[in-house]
């Protein structure tokens, strides 16, 4: 890996030679929720016609411990599609209301007051929830998606077996975030109720090279697919 990502103009001029420096186990913390979550789905009646139909659905899903994004596990480790920023219950009832999208003047209606619905969209485009268009009129949509059926995504444990932790396998990163604020995230946007929440820890590795020209960077490997996880190598990143 490290010859295939040396980089170089033409005839290999100005190569970086990067050597290794070091690996170490990175034990990552997660949350893995039991959880209802009350969602819409379509269904058949009759021969063309077809209803949306509210149904309450067990499911489990995975959260990051330290930053609070949802995760799904596939084929090449964590990934992190979707944002789960905080949130206060009132928000969290008017973006399930507004998350395809919409224009001020369709939302004002919604109860809250002009005034009120006003405040609160402009709060929620500063802090890089939403995005506001610049043509007119302004159009508002959610800035990263969240899952609108979460039973579609892989919790670890519905994929791994998890052991138990010794603590000399490497070095634990612990959770930034308390269970109970990773409930009221998910409950607040999912619409759901949690049933059951438990820690769990996954692998990485920390992976630093040197270079000729005397630096270094890092990248930090899934210790299940082997796959740079972009995301975490952020995190780690001086």
């Amino acid at each position: 890996q490290i010859n295939k990502r040396a980089k170089g103009g033409f005839l290999c001029a100005g190569k970086v030679i990067e050597k290794l420096k070091s690996i170490s186990l990175i034990l990552y913390p997660y949350y893995d929720l039991a959880i209802k979550v009350t969602v819409q789905q379509e269904e058949k009646r009759g021969f063309r016609k077809t209803e949306s139909v509210e149904k309450i659905i067990p499911c489990k899903v995975s959260l990051d411990a330290v930053h609070g994004g949802i995760i799904d596990v596939t084929n090449t480790g964590i990934s992190y599609r979707f944002a789960l920023p905080e949130i206060t219950d009132e928000e969290a009832r008017f973006l399930r209301i507004c998350k395809r999208g919409f224009e001020m003047k369709y939302v004002i209606g919604l109860g809250l007051g002009e005034t009120k619905t006003k405040r609160m969209i402009n709060n929620l485009v500063a802090r890089g929830i939403l995005n506001a268009s610049s043509t007119r009129p302004i159009f508002y949509s959610l800035r990263k998606e969240y899952p609108e059926d979460p039973s579609a995504l892989n919790s670890i444990r519905e994929v791994y077996s998890i052991t138990a932790l010794n603590q000399n396998d490497g070095k634990i990163i612990e959770p930034k975030i308390e269970p109970s604020t990773i409930i009221k995230m998910i409950e607040g946007y999912l619409n759901a109720r949690t049933d059951d929440v438990s820690l769990v820890y996954y692998p990485y590795y920390e992976v630093w090279y040197d270079r000729d020209d005397g630096s270094s960077r890092i990248d930090v490997l899934d210790g299940m697919s082997g796959e740079i996880n972009e995301k975490i190598t952020n995190y780690f990143t001086p």
